[in-house]
Parts: structure tokens; sequence; C-alpha cells
């Protein structure tokens, strides 16, 4: 993928399991929803057993913060609209496997210190659906800005979109995707998925 295509979603969300605070009892649901996934990434990262073994339940742990059928509609656009269900279908799967294998790998290598990182919960707002929990990480000495950006639906709570230092994963996504797309097609798309998800496999 090109440099867009890029690890900003566990960069934000990883930072913030690593220190995580206490919630305060006043904090929102929105918060304690994030708070409550990092928490079970930072219990695997630091928990015993083998290498491959953690990789796989942080696979699982990851796909609790993030839906990728939204993250994945979203940053297509209107292609996605152009795309019959068994493309769509390959996308999504595609789009899973990348971001899951990707940061699996990055904290399935041991244990994390959490002594360089400071994290404090500085608001959440909601405007009729959807929730911006607002968080300052701390990491080697810099402060970085971050917004985890929610959706509340029946079911509970998704993570649609992480924004970095005013750098948004979502539309990250979307100008590589549509790069690609504009380049070489939408089988070009698929097949330089499929070329960096073996390249992440093998390393």
């Amino acid at each position: 993928m090109t440099p867009s295509f890029r690890s900003a979603l566990v960069s934000a969300l990883v930072s913030v399991s690593l220190a995580a605070p206490a919630l305060a009892a006043e904090e929102g649901a929105a918060t304690a929803f994030v708070q409550s996934r990092a928490d079970v990434v930072v219990s695997l990262v630091n928990g015993a057993g083998a290498s491959e073994a953690r990789r796989a339940e942080l696979r699982d742990a990851i796909r609790g913060f993030l839906s990728y059928e939204v993250l994945a509609e979203r940053t297509l656009g209107e292609q996605w609209g152009l795309r019959s269900a068994d493309e769509r279908a390959e996308f999504v799967a595609l789009l899973r496997d990348l971001i899951e294998t990707s940061y699996s790998r990055k904290l399935g290598r041991g244990p994390v210190d959490a002594t360089g990182y400071g994290v404090s919960y500085t608001g959440e707002r909601t405007r009729r659906d959807r929730t911006t929990v607002e968080v300052q990480v701390t990491a080697e000495g810099r402060a970085h800005v971050v917004e985890i950006k929610l959706e509340e639906r029946p079911e509970g709570f998704i993570v649609y979109d992480v924004v970095t230092d005013d750098v948004s994963l979502e539309e990250s996504y979307a100008e590589s995707f549509a790069s690609i797309i504009s380049e070489r097609g939408w089988d070009g798309l698929i097949a330089r998925m499929r070329e960096r998800l073996e390249e992440l496999q093998r390393g």
C-alpha cells in the first residue's frame, strides 16, 4: 500500500491502551467502552503464552475495536455502491486481515513497558448517534491528540475512525484506495492488498 495505508489505527488505540488510567465515575459510556477494549489488549500483550497464540487472541481483541464493514464502506465511497456483494465481502476480509495481521504482529512480540506513556481522557462529546472520545497521549516526551470516533447502535458502540494529530484513519485509507483504483482499477487494488498481506505474513 501507499504510505497513507499505514498504522494510524493502533498507533492511537494501543498508545491509549498502554497506560490507560482508571475512569472516574462521571466518565461517559463511550469512554468506558474505549477503556474496556484497551484493557483487554493490554492484558493480552502482557500475558504469558506462545507468541502465535497471543497474536491470535490479539487479532480477536482488535476486532472488538473497529467495525471493518463500516470502515470499508466509508473509505471506498462511491466505489462501495459499484461493487457486488462478493466483491464487498472480499474487500472487507482483506482489510480486516491487513489491519489485524499488522497490529497483532507488532503487539505480539512481548510485554509492553508502560512507563514511557501517559494517557488522559480529556473529553467526550456526542451529536445524535455519533460520539467522539478525546484523548491526550504522551509518548517519548511528545504529546499527541487522539480522537476516537464511535457510532452507537442497538448492539452497542462501534469505532469507525481514529484521528491522530489531525490525521484521520478513514481519510488516509480513502485517499490510498482512491489513488490505487485510479491507477490500477479495482482488480489492482485487490491485488495490492493481497501482496501487502503476504508481505506482513512473511514478516
